[in-house]
């Protein structure tokens, strides 16, 4: 419960953080109990931000994200319509496969109900 706590302090400064305010004093103002855990992990997380320099992707980067995203998605369609047309084959074959067999059975009861009849 503990930890759970701290970590939505820390997502709530981070937060704030990013919106450019700090406001470490007034979460250690709400949990005086927490204050020992809490200081430093509010402080590093200050200090993280300062240091760290946003990135911009380049342009270019984005063009070939963009395809690779494209080409991605179009390499999973034509797998789920592989899987769809495998399994109708199945199924196409399977049924092909029964009509046969009746085919079949119902040969052999002409057969031999014509073979009763001439005896």
């Amino acid at each position: 419960m503990k930890n759970r706590l701290l970590a939505e302090i820390l997502s709530a400064h981070a937060d704030q953080l990013n919106k450019e305010r700090k406001r470490g004093r007034v979460y250690l103002a709400m949990f005086p109990d927490l204050r020992n855990q809490l200081k430093p992990l509010l402080t590093l997380a200050e200090r993280v931000k300062e240091v760290l320099v946003p990135v911009e992707p380049s342009s270019s980067f984005l063009k070939d994200l963009g395809k690779g995203l494209i080409t991605a998605a179009y390499k999973e369609r034509i797998q789920v319509v592989r899987r769809r047309m495998r399994k109708r084959f199945i199924g196409a074959a399977a049924f092909g496969s029964a009509l046969s067999f009746a085919g079949f059975v119902a040969y052999l009861i002409h057969a031999h109900a014509k073979r009763a009849s001439l005896s």
